[in-house]
């Protein structure tokens, strides 16, 4: 490819480099309709940069043209910025006689056996009375030889024919450092090798505190294995002071791997933080919210409820009794508890000692199951009295009234005259005979 330097419409033309020694060609082809075949040619080998690569001990050659006529002489010099890479001849002359005629520099590299290529760059100065191309520049050559019959590993057999350069029992295509028989892998693509790297993977944890120093081992050459490190930040937990860089140290905090915690004061197992009760080692939770921890609240679920006083299971704030355990209702609210009261729902009565179905209250032989009532008021029940209701007719008499029932009534057919006057006790119409 040709290499122009353009200035003002000026060109000088770097045409090709010819290489002599036998190296396969780098850019095969690429200046095929450049380059002039002679019979001392064996390959060429040509970047697009213009620059040249041959061994050490070979020689190439690069042309210069002018692609106008000058108005003067114009005179090339070239320069190696190293002495074992010479050039000849000393410098090209053009002339409005010989312009349109390329004409070349030859490149020869010395040979030696120091084990490193050879590395020059060309520049090139432009003189003489032409004022055309007076003020043209013209792209540096750069030129890399290698010492090509360097043995480095000294098994007799040249670098550029062996398949293991550096000797390690690695073959160059598969070592990453084919030259340093001391290292052959690079895992984390660095640029140092395995042996020399710290940090094989480049996962940021070195490989001994992978393998030992972090406990647990994890692989040095796995980017994806790691050591625990809580807190991220590069220090794993086995060598970090403050796993959880909560600012706590490790040997001050309650919990070590949670950024959340750092003090237990009352030693009940859970942190000041997350504890409710942080100064009572009996209460961590409080449920329901009513200041009552859920260890010792009678229902956790209820904030209206936290103490059982009786231990009847129902909260006191809800027991009618919150002291007996065999009360906890007061339905008519006579102050004694529906379990113990003969009637929950009358406020009049709660006992009815002779069990005879009438309350305390209302009867009037609380203590005679035979006894409620006394009509007459003589002390005697109605059950035994003979003449309950006191009005001289034997309740005998006045119970065998088919139609009245006067056994309790003084006068029984209601005409106004009582039964102890009236004749006719069971007849309205008469009472006296």
């Amino acid at each position: 490819m040709n290499t122009r330097i353009l200035e003002k419409a000026r060109t000088l033309l770097l045409v090709a480099v010819m290489v002599t020694a036998a190296l396969t060609p780098m850019l095969a082809g690429a200046n095929d309709e450049q380059l002039k075949e002679t019979e001392s040619v064996m390959y060429t080998v040509v970047s697009t940069s213009g620059d040249v690569y041959l061994d050490e001990g070979g020689m190439g050659w690069y042309e210069i043209c002018l692609d106008e006529v000058p108005d003067g002489v114009v005179v090339i010099t070239p320069t190696s910025d190293n002495s074992a890479v010479e050039i000849y001849p000393a410098y090209l002359k053009f002339s409005k006689l010989n312009w349109d005629e390329c004409d070349y520099f030859d490149v020869e590299v010395s040979e030696d056996d120091d084990a490193s290529d050879t590395m020059a760059t060309i520049s090139h100065a432009i003189d003489g009375t032409d004022t055309i191309f007076a003020m043209s520049t013209i792209a540096d050559v750069m030129v890399e030889a290698y010492d090509m019959d360097y043995d480095m590993d000294g098994d007799d057999v040249p670098d550029y024919d062996d398949s293991d350069i550096d000797g390690d029992g690695v073959d160059n295509d598969d070592d990453a450092f084919p030259e340093d028989d001391e290292e052959s892998l690079d895992t984390d693509g660095d640029g140092i090798g395995n042996n020399e790297d710290l940090d094989d993977d480049g996962d940021g944890y070195s490989d001994s505190d992978e393998s030992t120093d972090c406990g647990d081992a994890s692989d040095d050459l796995d980017d994806n294995d790691m050591p625990l490190d809580t807190d991220g930040d590069g220090i794993c937990d086995e060598l970090d002071s403050d796993d959880d860089d909560d600012m706590v140290n490790d040997t001050d905090d309650f919990a070590p791997l949670d950024d959340s915690e750092q003090y237990d004061t009352d030693g009940d197992g859970v942190g000041d933080n997350a504890d409710v009760f942080p100064d009572d080692a009996t209460e961590t939770e409080d449920s329901d919210e009513d200041g009552v921890g859920d260890n010792s609240d009678f229902d956790n679920a209820d904030a209206d409820e936290s103490v059982d006083s009786d231990g009847d299971g129902v909260g006191d704030n809800g027991d009618a009794f919150p002291d007996d355990s065999t009360e906890t209702m007061d339905t008519d609210g006579d102050g004694v508890g529906d379990n113990a009261d003969f009637a929950p729902e009358d406020a009049s009565e709660s006992a009815d000692d002779d069990a005879d179905g009438v309350g305390n209250n209302a009867d009037a032989f609380p203590d005679d199951s035979t006894e409620t009532m006394d009509t007459d008021g003589d002390g005697v029940g109605d059950n035994a009295d003979t003449d309950a209701d006191d009005d001289t007719v034997l309740d005998v008499d006045e119970d065998s009234n088919a139609t009245l029932d006067c056994q309790l009534l003084t006068d029984c057919d209601g005409d106004g005259v009582g039964d102890a006057d009236d004749a006719f006790d069971v007849d309205p119409e008469a009472w006296d005979d």
